[in-house]
């Protein structure tokens, strides 16, 4: 991070002082990544944007410094159907020619 994004982070930490100094820092970062090389004033619009918008929608239940979206998969149901693809697309992708339908029945543990 260069001076002129440390100082935008400074600049947001003093407006936003709810956030903690490495959220403010890794907002400022992850717009600057996005924005290339644009202005450091524009990067600051957008940090203060994202910033504000957390602020008008609190998040419930959630520690500062957590990832919103750092969620668990806790869909079995979907985890054991991506297990079966996942094993006709590794036959499928041994097999030297088109599975029939009786190979991909016996792939699935389906009686034949």
């Amino acid at each position: 991070m260069d001076v002129a994004m440390l100082t935008v982070a400074e600049h947001l930490a003093v407006e936003f002082p709810a956030e903690p100094e490495t959220t403010v820092i890794g907002i400022v970062t992850e717009c600057a990544e996005e924005h290339g090389d644009s202005d450091p004033a524009f990067i600051e619009q957008a940090a203060r944007a994202r910033l504000a918008a957390r602020r008008e929608r609190p998040e419930v239940g959630v520690a500062p410094g957590d990832d919103v979206l750092d969620v668990s998969l806790e869909d079995t149901e979907l985890l054991s159907e991506v297990a079966l693809l996942t094993d006709v697309i590794i036959a499928a992708g041994q097999s030297e020619v088109p599975l029939d339908q009786k190979q991909i029945d016996g792939i699935l543990g389906l009686p034949t």
